[in-house]
């Protein structure tokens, strides 16, 4: 008899999945039940969630994502915006690390053998805090770094202490400032706020995942379970930026930020951030995550509040020989195109 066994779960089992993301060393708000459905029901994709059972048929891992269908046949697992560390398992009661890394290269392989059936392509996100991707390099997986800046939130005066000296000057010249600021992620802030990372998107031509509806019913759900909030700083009641934190109750991560580059030289950028650490350890969470600093400009911002630059990876296979030919031929096209 196998030793374990994948199934996909129904919504009736999601309650078991998300206690073991919250349990778990590798749990992230990305990947519970509600954040997929939210996100789904608000930008039209699908989710499924699989489970890992053992002899006892106990929930002892699973692998969350985002699928899709392409060129009418071949099945997709596509990283979107936010979601990281899919696979989740659970933690092994032992003093002795090589089992605990085997039983996470058993379980690892597991879903490998797995996704490489049923789907034609895979990719997604290791988050910072996990990034032994050894199995997966093992099986020719493509692995790419990238940058975010974590730390741990503490009380507002070491806070505001540790930033770099240009930053805190600038915070201390925006608490001059006829400023408020808004978390009551009603509709009226949730539109505000996108409309204010629509406007940094447009800027930097990049585009919106969401539409204003589908906004406004993901930021609406989520923070009706708390795990969400919408922060909006204001000049004399002029919108100038905003941020969506996606939360639990150990960390907070940036998910969406926006603003408009006409009032960024007050300072109120900066005070917005404070002002999040500040609430943030009101709360009682732990960590602070960036959420990305992979081009120079979003670099130098998030690196004045001196966090710690640490690395994720994404990693990605296709697999069967005619999609490999298809994927190949529309990057020709898309680059012949572009010339």
């Amino acid at each position: 008899m196998e030793k374990y066994k994948i199934a996909a779960l129904d919504t009736a089992q999601y309650q078991h999945w998300d206690r073991l993301v919250s349990g778990s060393i590798t749990g992230s708000p990305f990947v519970t039940s509600y954040w997929l459905n939210a996100y789904c029901k608000a930008s039209g994709e699908n989710f499924e969630i699989l489970g890992c059972y053992n002899l006892e048929n106990e929930l002892v891992a699973g692998f969350a994502f985002i699928k899709r269908t392409k060129f009418g046949r071949f099945n997709l697992v596509v990283n979107l915006l936010g979601i990281d560390s899919p696979l989740v398992f659970q933690s092994r009661n032992t003093n002795l690390e090589s089992k605990r890394e085997s039983f996470y290269f058993e379980i690892a392989n597991l879903f490998i053998s797995y996704l490489e059936t049923h789907y034609n392509h895979i990719e997604f996100l290791f988050k910072a805090k996990f990034l032994d991707v050894r199995p997966f390099k093992w099986q020719q997986y493509e692995e790419e770094i990238r940058y975010t800046y974590l730390g741990a939130i503490e009380s507002p005066e070491i806070m505001l202490a540790s930033f770099n000296p240009d930053v805190r000057n600038k915070v201390k010249k925006a608490q001059k400032c006829p400023f408020r600021i808004d978390v009551s992620s009603t509709l009226q802030e949730i539109n505000i706020s996108y409309s204010l990372i629509t406007r940094s998107l447009d800027k930097n031509s990049q585009s919106q995942v969401f539409t204003e509806k589908g906004f406004a019913s993901f930021c609406t759900e989520l923070a009706e379970l708390g795990a969400l909030t919408v922060y909006n700083i204001y000049l004399d009641n002029i919108p100038v930026a905003t941020r969506v934190i996606v939360k639990s109750s150990e960390i907070a991560i940036d998910f969406q930020a926006g603003g408009n580059e006409e009032y960024f030289n007050t300072g109120l950028n900066q005070l917005l951030s404070y002002e999040i650490f500040k609430d943030l350890f009101a709360q009682g969470v732990k960590t602070y995550d960036f959420r990305g600093a992979n081009t120079p400009s979003v670099a130098k911002y998030k690196a004045g509040f001196n966090f710690k630059a640490v690395p994720y990876i994404l990693v990605q296979k296709n697999k069967g020989l005619l999609f490999n030919a298809l994927m190949q031929a529309k990057f020709l096209l898309k680059s012949f195109y572009a010339r």
